[in-house]
């Protein structure tokens, strides 16, 4: 029985063109969702912990921001909510890449990636309704809200982290078209840069990168992952 080509329409999604129109608008939208970051969560004041993913103690972080003017909030609730959707064509760009010699894996990627940028949109948008709680001296609304906020956290903390390894541990097995040394500038290792980072550089800069420190590795990924697969076409892998 002869083998039937896919039609044009599917073989769309895989071309050279695709791979790098994804690659460049995931870079676009991580990195306004950095900038919505920056805007909801940057103060120049000592943060209440050192790491690079939002403070999973509701009270703590809330109450840290509420300096942040209302049009602060908003403008950093609405660059996330409606631009970390975008790190799913990111998503795409990247599975096209781990997708090169097959295997379970880039599937998996794809899937898992997808439900953190949606829940991560979502987790965001969170951020400003309970700082305005804490402004309005609703202690009953904020304690309320920690089942909703904490364990949403907890979830997509533990998930990105899992996530991260794998895709880390498939680019150094070669079995994707990335080089080895891309490793070293995927997501989870790149926080780990910034979080070192953090503590030699001025305080309103380590702020910047641990308020900021999710989104901008994904931007630094993707940008590392355009210009290395510029060359790579998807349906020619071995050209």
């Amino acid at each position: 029985m002869s083998r039937v080509s896919p039609p044009d329409y599917v073989t769309t999604l895989f071309t050279q063109g695709v791979l790098r129109a994804a690659g460049v608008f995931g870079a676009i939208g991580a990195l306004i969702a950095a900038l919505g970051d920056l805007s909801s969560a940057f103060l120049p004041a000592p943060p209440p912990a050192m790491n690079t993913v939002l403070w999973l103690s509701l009270a703590e972080f809330v109450t840290f921001l509420t300096p942040k003017t209302q049009a602060e909030l908003l403008v950093g609730h609405y660059l996330g909510v409606l631009f970390i959707p975008l790190n799913v064509l990111g998503l795409w760009h990247v599975y096209l890449g781990l997708a090169h010699r097959g295997g379970r894996f880039p599937v998996v990627f794809l899937v898992v990636g997808t439900f953190i940028a949606v829940a991560g949109a979502a987790f965001h948008g969170m951020v400003g309704l309970a700082v305005t709680a804490v402004r309005a001296g609703d202690g009953a609304t904020l304690e309320a809200a920690q089942a909703y906020f904490e364990p949403f956290g907890w979830i997509l903390v533990l998930t990105a982290g899992t996530l991260f390894l794998g895709l880390a541990g498939w680019i150094v097995t070669r079995r994707s078209a990335f080089p080895r040394w891309v490793v070293l500038l995927s997501p989870g290792p790149v926080q780990l840069w910034i979080l070192g980072l953090a503590y030699v550089v001025p305080l309103d800069l380590s702020v910047a990168l641990l308020v900021s420190g999710f989104n901008l590795s994904i931007f630094v990924f993707l940008v590392v992952s355009t210009v290395t697969l510029w060359a790579y076409d998807p349906l020619n892998p071995g050209v």
